[in-house]
């Protein structure tokens, strides 16, 4: 199986051997090596086995990838709205979004591009990420949504709202936190998050309880 990896406009020259290790951290850097030693990599469609290999923004990495058993995933999700421009995804809570680890095929966006319909779906990208465990996603239909959507987040004119059950008591009926959050580091799941007051970025969070049961509450 071919996979491609296209380098960010962002990024500064960077030897191979460090894009790989970097972006793609299921295997260590010496497993990266090894494998570059089978001669399975390409720069631009041209054969390079070379770690120190310089690579620019929007070069394209190809790798010949031997076969393997991927993750196992849920793909029940549905569609429940679309449009000309976005499309909303109610997103089991076993999928990944995007490609990540060994799961090249086994996320939303493939199934998407490549399963569902790809003569639609070819250009879908996300909008808002969502992790694994987290259901409910939304994605924009077009590169000039994308952009636009992306924007409106920058700007922060984007209002989004969770339901959750929780446990406890609520301080009040309706309530407001600005504490700032950042990853959690001791967590075994990947980009949870939480509050930081040292390192963290700036939020506002609204808290609604919407009802008591027997002590707890959802929000």
């Amino acid at each position: 199986m071919i996979v491609s990896s296209r380098v960010a406009h962002h990024s500064a020259p960077v030897a191979l051997i460090d894009y790989l290790s970097g972006r793609f951290t299921y295997l260590s850097r010496q497993q990266w090596a090894d494998r570059l030693a089978e001669n399975r990599f390409s720069i631009n469609e041209k054969p390079c086995c070379d770690p120190a290999a310089l690579l620019r923004r929007d070069d394209v990495v190809a790798y010949d990838m031997p076969e393997f058993e991927e993750p196992p995933a849920d793909f029940n999700f549905t569609i429940i709205y679309e449009d000309e421009h976005i499309m909303a995804v109610d997103k089991t809570g076993n999928l990944l979004v995007h490609r990540s680890g060994k799961s090249f095929q086994s996320n939303l966006i493939y199934r998407l591009r490549h399963v569902t319909d790809p003569a639609r779906y070819g250009d879908v990208d996300v909008i808002n990420r969502l992790d694994r465990e987290t259901s409910g996603v939304l994605l924009a239909k077009n590169k000039e949504c994308l952009r636009t959507m992306n924007d409106h987040f920058a700007n922060r004119e984007m209002h989004k709202e969770y339901i959750a059950v929780i446990e406890g008591v609520a301080p009040s009926a309706a309530w407001t936190d600005t504490s700032p959050i950042g990853k959690d580091a001791g967590s075994l799941v990947r980009y949870k998050y939480r509050i930081d007051a040292l390192g963290g970025k700036p939020a506002e969070t609204r808290f609604e309880c919407l009802h008591n049961i027997c002590g707890r509450f959802s929000v």
